[in-house]
């Protein structure tokens, strides 16, 4: 009984005895397109990819959200820092991030500037489209 949740994509057969309910391809489509109330928390994105999202409506797991953790992770800033104090980093939106400034819900800036950064600059730096200003000024890059 699915009753009264909010889930959005696909539940695999191998999950148990769905298979016995005769879905097509061993699926069960969710039809429910109102989506998860929240986003899931950056580490479970981050390490399950689409599966909370199948649907591709990124309500779940924000791609940039993913993206930028990337990219922050390499520069080698440290998680406390991405966000206000108290701020729980896991359950923050991006938008609301330290360093990032958004228009329209998508990343249009990052400014690291004199924060002592080293490392790489991530490659999927390049899957953020509204990008205009990425200040890396005074940092070991």
């Amino acid at each position: 009984n699915l009753l009264d949740n909010q889930i959005v994509g696909y539940i695999l057969s191998e999950t148990g005895l769905l298979s016995n309910l005769g879905a097509p391809n061993g699926k069960i489509r969710i039809e429910e397109t109102s989506g998860f109330p929240e986003m899931a928390a950056l580490n479970i994105c981050r390490q399950s990819g689409d599966v909370f999202d199948d649907m591709k409506t990124e309500i779940v797991c924000p791609k940039e959200r993913n993206i930028l953790a990337d990219i922050l992770e390499k520069l080698k800033l440290n998680e406390n820092d991405w966000v206000t104090d108290g701020t729980i980093l896991q359950n923050e939106p991006h938008c609301k991030w330290n360093y990032i400034k958004c228009k329209d819900g998508k990343v249009q800036e990052i400014d690291v500037t004199s924060m002592d950064l080293f490392g790489n600059i991530s490659s999927s730096i390049g899957n953020l489209p509204q990008l205009e200003v990425l200040n890396l000024l005074d940092n070991q890059i």
